[in-house]
């Protein structure tokens, strides 16, 4: 017997001894971890003796008892012990294989003396424990290492060959065919196993293995800390997806990539779009002195079907005209902006427009429309006077243009220059008006008579409107000779009728100004969203602009930079 503290006595192999066949027991029956099928052979016994508790029979032997075991469902998830209950009233002769939650010693009572098992039995540890099912008895039980069940070494006539003398170094458990080992095992170099099965191998520190006609041997596992040159650790799936790249996910580096070498021919296949965010070099070279990780090579850079969105130089700007540029615009069509462009064969236009813009007082606008008023009749309706129809020549006999302007457009004129008094009837002009009507074919221009009053030439023409305008009071009414230019447009809600002719781009302006109010001068200056007849709201006077160049202030507004 063996003492686990000083109020415990527990039985030990020496003190019993069953056949190494007389038990079974299966774990996890039904998959169910609180399931134990036990069950014992036919004829199965269970001999004990223990010195001042059990002793012999009248015939001086070992007591005996039928062995027998039931299959056990448990009601608690905890570890089990594997006793034998041994009724310590003779006229009984049948043991049972019990399952208690807890240590128990010889007499039923646990580590606090309190009285677990029936005060009845005696109770034999076969030195087998199972695991816990889990907090809610889902994980499959085994026996805890070390204590798997021991038929015992109880000296007997069944049980003379099956116990080991002192000097054996295992033993064998046939109910679980566990071999224990009772020594260190050191194994005699070169020993060779033909085949071994290991549950699990713990390699001691400072250990290794080796491998048979293979120089090197593997000491461990690889981690952040193993130098990528080591041959002497075992890579694990996480140590490749920590450092390598993937083949199976995304991945990413900021280490550089070399595909070839200087002396191998590499070749790099992209299959699908491919962002390129920083630097890149082609062909012969790179710039070592701020890339020296990227090698000089010498060939050509060969490039077959290239799609780009943009090309441009690094240090484009094509307000600073510097740099070039083959970039697309909001309207989906591409500017091609350099400084000189040398053509040294033939070079074919389907139309080539140069546009003289309007100037008037040393400034320019820049917009979709620009036209000079040559004739200018009142537009009435229902007796009243509802605007001007302004004619513009588009046909001198030569050469015919288009009506530019659109419905709801605003039209603006504005001079500065002109020195007012000097001449009757000559003054600076001012007036900001809606387009409430355009012409759709060009015609002449008769008196009341039906005479022609231009000599055969056409014109367009467009009516600005008597009452929608900046200001009723100080607003000039439209004349012959007035140079107008479109300074933004009228949008409508998609509910009205009218919103078949809202066009977001005729909102947009620039203008080039050497004097005025509107900022100071010299500027250049970008407006968007021009709906009304304000270039910025009350409580904010960027609220249109895309940018301001001037003496005073550089302004640059836009919701994202786009390379």
């Amino acid at each position: 017997m063996a003492d686990t503290n000083t109020n415990m006595t527990v039985a030990t192999p020496r003190d019993y001894w069953i056949s190494s066949n007389a038990l079974h027991i299966e774990r996890n029956a039904m998959s169910n971890p609180d399931y134990i099928q036990a069950s014992c052979v036919s004829g199965a016994q269970i001999l004990v003796y223990i010195k001042d508790v059990i002793s012999y029979d009248a015939g001086h032997n070992y007591r005996r008892w039928v062995l027998q075991a039931s299959p056990t469902v448990f009601n608690t998830h905890t570890e089990k012990y594997v006793y034998v209950a041994i009724p310590r009233n003779d006229a009984q002769n049948v043991a049972t294989v019990v399952f208690p939650s807890e240590l128990l010693d010889i007499y039923g009572k646990n580590e606090q003396q309190e009285q677990v098992g029936l005060e009845d039995y005696y109770y034999i540890f076969l030195q087998g424990i199972l695991s816990s099912s889990g907090d809610n008895g889902t994980v499959p039980r085994d026996w805890l290492l070390g204590h798997t069940i021991h038929t015992g070494y109880l000296s007997s006539d069944e049980a003379i060959n099956a116990r080991p003398n002192e000097s054996e170094w295992y033993q064998y458990n046939s109910v679980d065919n566990i071999v224990t080992f009772l020594k260190d095992l050191t194994m005699k170099a070169d020993t060779k196993f033909r085949k071994l099965f290991a549950k699990a191998v713990t390699i001691v520190s400072g250990g290794y293995i080796t491998f048979e006609g293979q120089s090197g041997s593997l000491k461990g596992i690889a981690n952040e800390d193993t130098p990528v040159d080591s041959e002497e650790t075992i890579v694990t799936p996480k140590y490749v997806d920590d450092n390598a790249l993937s083949k199976n996910h995304d991945d990413s580096t900021e280490h550089a990539l070399t595909v070839g070498s200087l002396t191998s021919d590499g070749k790099l296949t992209v299959r699908g779009d491919t962002q390129l965010r920083g630097d890149t070099f082609f062909g012969t070279g790179s710039d070592k002195a701020n890339m020296p990780h990227v090698d000089g090579g010498s060939g050509d850079a060969l490039l077959g079907d290239v799609v780009l969105k943009a090309l441009q130089s690094k240090d484009f700007d094509a307000l600073l005209q510097r740099g070039f540029g083959f970039t697309k615009g909001m309207n989906g069509k591409f500017t091609l902006s350099v400084t000189d462009l040398m053509v040294w064969g033939k070079a074919i236009f389907n139309e080539l427009e140069i546009r003289k813009l309007s100037s008037v007082g040393g400034n320019v606008y820049l917009s979709g429309a620009s036209s000079k008023i040559v004739h200018v009749k009142e537009e009435m309706q229902d007796g009243q006077l509802v605007g001007w129809r302004c004619y513009i020549l588009a046909d001198d006999g030569t050469m015919a243009t288009q009506n530019g302007w659109k419905m709801y457009d605003q039209a603006r004129c504005q001079t500065f220059n002109i020195s007012a008094g000097s001449y009757e009837g000559v003054g600076n002009r001012n007036y900001w008006r809606l387009v409430t009507g355009v012409s759709s074919t060009n015609e002449t221009i008769t008196d009341d008579e039906g005479n022609d009053l231009y000599n055969g030439k056409k014109f367009a023409w467009v009516v600005l409107s008597a009452t929608d305008c900046e200001d009723k009071v100080t607003n000039d009414v439209p004349a012959a000779g007035d140079v107008i230019v479109l300074d933004g447009h009228r949008q409508f809600a998609e509910d009205d009728a009218r919103a078949v002719y809202n066009d977001a781009s005729r909102t947009n302006i620039m203008m080039l100004q050497t004097t005025g109010s509107e900022g100071s001068v010299p500027n250049i200056i970008s407006l968007q969203g021009i709906v009304d007849y304000k270039h910025s709201a009350s409580n904010n006077k960027y609220s249109n602009t895309v940018f301001i160049l001037s003496p005073e202030e550089v302004v640059f507004l836009s919701s994202r930079f786009k390379w």
